[in-house]
């Protein structure tokens, strides 16, 4: 028979235990990226775009989770076009690194120090970067400098030491610098959370990776719609939460939550109508580019004389707007037939306007 002393502790034991079980931190729910997800952003034959920021302070934000990341000071609108190569499809590259390996670039013969990435059956590695323009480098690792082992979860972590091989070759193939170097690399998922930018909040692991061979550390966050966010170059002795002086840039796939249809990135180059037209004393001209160029748009009268340059400069993807006002431009505006021009690269189209008085 139980006393009413023994009777006074299980009650006791019980409630502690209802204490506990109401009051204790809920356990999150595990965020896995697997290897597909990551690769979506870098399949070979397809687009790949990129943001690159300024360096300044960036909130890296917390480890450990649930966090919320907040990149939403990012300007989706600055998005670079860029594509994804298989090495196979550039000889110089066959030459030098392992089939069904790939990179990206603005185009074959325009690749700056970007790295070339192999997968395997559940790991996908850095084996080296590679330059290719008006000289060549290219750089290996070995072994491969592992990114990261599929399904990436909270908490995974490796360390690797690796051999670097560096050789720059001018444009006549002759080598101007040699260098080999090591380094002791180590890489912690160490956060997880929501990552969140302009219209969007996804999920994401944070990826610290340490260089402290070379000064530095980075972080990526990776998600699981095909777009991985990275805070680079921090220098290491830099906290490891909250405000860092970093450099960061973002790759998206092409089908990464609808970018092409979100951000409204061209298929083509176009000018269109100015708006109003005929107009007085001023008017808007709309055009878009697909890719990013060095643009002009300039203005001319009837006779082809240059009347007023309303764009000079690179501009990224996208769709822009300009304001035309003549009595900013000349001091004495006539009513009459005015042409604007749109230059971008190889493409060139030419409209008329209306001026009236």
């Amino acid at each position: 028979m139980i006393s009413a002393k023994q009777n006074h502790k299980i009650i006791f034991r019980l409630f502690s235990l209802f204490i506990i079980i109401t009051f204790q931190k809920p356990l999150f729910s595990q965020i896995t990226i697997a290897q597909s997800e990551f690769l979506d952003i870098f399949t070979p034959d397809s687009r790949l775009y990129v943001i690159q920021g300024e360096s300044g302070l960036i909130n890296i934000g917390d480890n450990s989770g649930p966090n919320i990341y907040d990149f939403t000071f990012v300007n989706m609108q600055d998005t670079m076009r860029r594509n994804n190569y298989s090495v196979n499809s550039i000889p110089i590259l066959a030459e030098r690194y392992l089939p069904y390996a790939h990179t990206f670039g603005l185009n074959p013969q325009n690749i700056q120090d970007n790295p070339v990435i192999y997968s395997g059956s559940d790991s996908s590695f850095f084996i080296g970067a590679a330059t290719i323009e008006s000289g060549y480098r290219f750089t290996h690792y070995v072994p491969y400098e592992l990114y990261s082992q599929f399904p990436v979860t909270y908490e995974s972590s490796f360390s690797q030491f690796i051999e670097i091989w560096d050789t720059t070759y001018d444009s006549n193939w002759q080598i101007t610098q040699a260098v080999f170097y090591t380094s002791q690399q180590e890489m912690t998922v160490d956060g997880f959370g929501i990552l969140r930018l302009p219209g969007m909040d996804l999920e994401c692991l944070r990826q610290k990776r340490d260089y402290a061979d070379y000064g530095h550390k980075d972080f990526h966050f990776i998600t699981r719609e095909g777009l991985l966010l990275v805070v680079d170059h921090i220098p290491i002795g830099e906290p490891d939460t909250g405000f860092v002086n970093a450099d960061y840039s973002v790759f998206l796939s092409s089908e990464a939550v609808g970018v092409e249809r979100e951000y409204k990135i061209p298929r083509l180059f176009e000018l269109k109508q100015n708006y109003p037209n005929p107009f007085n004393p001023k008017t808007n001209i709309e055009f878009q580019i697909s890719d990013f160029r060095f643009v002009s748009l300039k203005v001319f009268d009837v006779l082809g004389n240059e009347i007023a340059t309303l764009v000079n400069e690179e501009k990224s993807p996208g769709t822009y707007e300009v304001e035309f006002n003549p009595a900013s431009s000349f001091r004495y505006p006539a009513s009459g037939i005015y042409f604007y021009r749109l230059r971008a690269g190889t493409f060139v189209e030419a409209r008329k306007m209306v001026l009236i008085r």
